[in-house]
């Protein structure tokens, strides 16, 4: 039996209102419009362990649950929260979901530096971007994905080869698991070694140092594996108690460890967020006497992820740091960020947590020739009215050939799921412990929301538009957050504590996404589906690859649902295509050339050359009422409403809203 739905018609949400106007030096990823593509991680041999999650997608490491870039909903915190009292501000900072993000720092050949980490120091470079506009270039390494790991921004400014190191820093760490072993390979690869291996001075930890081609140094650690090799960023301080203190009150990093060497006249003090085997820390060094220091202009910062710029801000400032830059979004840009000198002058930029990942998942989740593709277009009408971009300096407004819109209407993910209208007809026993697709799945949000309600065994969403794809992945992790901030307040409950662990399926093991061109995909889907929707989809089909297009779609459905599926499609209205053929030179062609027309579905799905078998009709739709949302009677569609085909015994069911 497969029964073919259709719903009323609408047009898919998609809640992406981003705009991503360039990139930024501060220190982390600002995307412009047109990015670098994601770089081929090297497979070079290296004694330095690689994480056995490299290469896994930013959304399958972000679990929500705290161990790495754990976030909340606090991550979207206005600026009403700076209010709260200098204690509890404080004492928030305890709190705070914080991981060290990645270092910055300055090379005079790119190229030569990137060479060197990988064939020596064995990093993968992460994605590498060009800023000719201002005149910089970026490149990303390091052990393993951003949202997981600490990472090193290297930065060239065009022209400039050449940077003054000063005295003031001193090294960077990696944890190797044979230092004797990494050394030969250096130095088989032409690297400097300024010390061999060998016991560190007053312990047994086993060491050694390099320079890199800029006069870098890396310090060799010798531990067993780690799930963070890039483990050390060693600064000078004048005064290690001010240090620690500060850092304590005002970073809510952890003194870790203290260690006095008065044979060699200096003091350590390791602060982080986690254990030194597990985590990158701050090795910060005081040297007898020495109170001042040269930093030179090759160092930058650190980046640190947290939940509340604004707090981070003020704790900042009681705890006797500069804020060099004030709390808030950055121009042209949704992602939030403060910038803060510690008292010897060492520069750290905080990054909302929510936001850092939002700006991952535009590098890491979206092919750049989709990303390109999917720019392109002529002018014509849409449905609706759109945003405006900026692209290469002159405005222009976005053309979406396939429906792919950012923003239809105002559903938000964080409302209840019974928002949607179309949720209150869909029935569970359609998708519940069953294997579903999403044909043209936009933002994610229906997806979503038809993996918490009705519990799927799993549903993949497809869409041709890998900006919508990228939002998804972006909505997913977000109700992720929201769902575990939940869970933390709840915790006060015993009784909740105790099922909370097992209450549901991990959303990111149930949900996926995946950019698609459905009707001229050549990659067969390597599975079989019990449930196909198709919702507000099959009129871009139709306009963008006419009569034959419609009836592909139809074909692959029919030959991806297993025996007893589902299909539930929900076409538009003729006058929907009466709007919005003009969309593109494409659809005006297809339109005057259609000869099948929504009341024509029924047929089609009939005739066996598209698959269908028996056909009935399920019932008619009302009209359904929501906020800034309306679904039309289907009486310019399918007679009837519904559509059903069956191998069965044909049964009529109505469906009423």
């Amino acid at each position: 039996m497969v029964r073919i739905i259709p719903m009323a018609s609408s047009i898919r949400p998609s809640l992406s209102t981003l705009r991503f106007a360039g990139a930024s030096r501060l220190g982390f990823p600002f995307p412009s419009f047109t990015p670098s593509r994601r770089l081929a991680c090297f497979q070079l041999a290296s004694a330095v362990p690689q994480s056995p999650s490299f290469g896994l997608k930013a959304s399958k490491l972000l679990r929500g649950d705290g161990k790495t870039a754990g976030v909340a909903a606090a991550g979207n915190a206005a600026q009403a929260s700076t209010t709260a009292s200098p204690e509890n501000v404080l004492e928030w900072v305890k709190q705070d979901k914080r991981r060290m993000l990645h270092v910055v720092y300055r090379v005079g050949d790119l190229d030569r530096t990137i060479k060197f980490y990988t064939e020596c120091l064995g990093m993968k470079l992460l994605r590498k971007r060009d800023i000719p506009e201002e005149r910089y270039t970026n490149a990303f390494l390091g052990y393993g994905p951003e949202d997981s790991h600490f990472v090193i921004e290297l930065t060239y400014n065009y022209g400039v080869d050449k940077y003054d190191i000063g005295t003031a820093f001193g090294h960077f760490g990696i944890a190797v698991e044979d230092v004797a072993k990494t050394v030969e390979l250096i130095k088989a690869k032409g690297g400097k070694v300024t010390r061999e291996p060998g016991p560190v001075k007053g312990g047994k930890t086993v060491i050694a140092f390099i320079e890199d081609p800029d006069g870098y140094k890396f310090e060799l650690l010798e531990r067993g594996p780690t799930p963070e090799p890039l483990c050390q960023v060693m600064l000078r301080v004048g005064d290690l108690d001010r240090s620690i203190t500060f850092y304590e009150k005002a970073f809510g990093m952890e003194l870790l460890r203290k260690r006095d060497n008065p044979e060699y006249k200096y003091t350590i003090a390791m602060m982080g967020y986690g254990p030194e085997d597990k985590s990158a820390v701050l090795e910060l060094t005081y040297n007898y006497g020495v109170t001042e220091y040269d930093k030179g202009n090759a160092y930058a910062q650190i980046a640190i992820g947290t939940d509340d710029v604004y707090k981070t801000a003020e704790a900042v400032k009681l705890s006797g740091g500069k804020i060099t830059r004030e709390p808030g979004p950055l121009p042209g840009l949704n992602t939030k960020i403060t910038a803060c000198l510690d008292p010897d002058g060492w520069k750290s930029v905080f990054v909302d947590n929510v936001d850092f990942l939002k700006e991952l998942d535009f590098w890491y989740e979206i092919p750049f020739s989709a990303m390109s593709s999917s720019r392109k277009g002529k002018e014509g009408a849409e449905e609706g009215e759109q945003q405006h971009g900026q692209i290469s300096n002159k405005k222009r407004k976005e053309i979406f050939p396939y429906g792919n819109y950012k923003s239809y209407y105002g559903y938000r993910i964080g409302q209840e799921m019974e928002e949607d209208a179309r949720l209150k007809v869909f029935k569970k026993e359609w998708f519940e412990g069953k294997d579903c697709l999403d044909i043209g799945c936009n933002s994610g949000i229906m997806t979503i929301q038809i993996a918490k309600k009705f519990c799927c065994q799993s549903i993949l969403g497809v869409d041709i538009d890998a900006n919508r794809i990228q939002d998804a992945y972006w909505h997913a992790r977000k109700f992720l957050r929201m769902e575990n901030a939940r869970k933390t307040l709840g915790k006060a409950s015993k009784l909740e504590g105790a099922s909370g662990s097992s209450e549901e399926k991990d959303l990111l093991d149930t949900v996926s996404f995946r950019k698609e061109d459905f009707v001229n995909s050549r990659d067969p889907h390597k599975n079989h589906y019990d449930t196909i929707i198709c919702l507000s989809v099959s009129k871009w089909i139709h306009l963008n690859w006419g009569d034959d297009g419609l009836i592909t779609l139809f074909t692959r459905v029919w030959s991806l649902l297993r025996p007893g599926g589902i299909f539930v499609l929900e076409p538009q209205p003729w006058k929907s295509y009466e709007k919005n053929y003009r969309v593109s030179e494409t659809t005006r062609e297809n339109y005057r050339n259609l000869m099948f027309y929504p009341k024509d579905f029924q047929d089609l799905l009939l005739d066996k050359k598209s698959g269908g078998h028996h056909f009935k009709r399920v019932g008619q739709q009302n009209r359904i009422q929501q906020t800034n949302f309306s679904v039309p009677q289907m009486s310019n569609a399918v007679p009837g409403a519904g559509l059903f085909v069956s191998s069965e015994k044909p049964y009529i069911e109505t469906i009423e809203s």
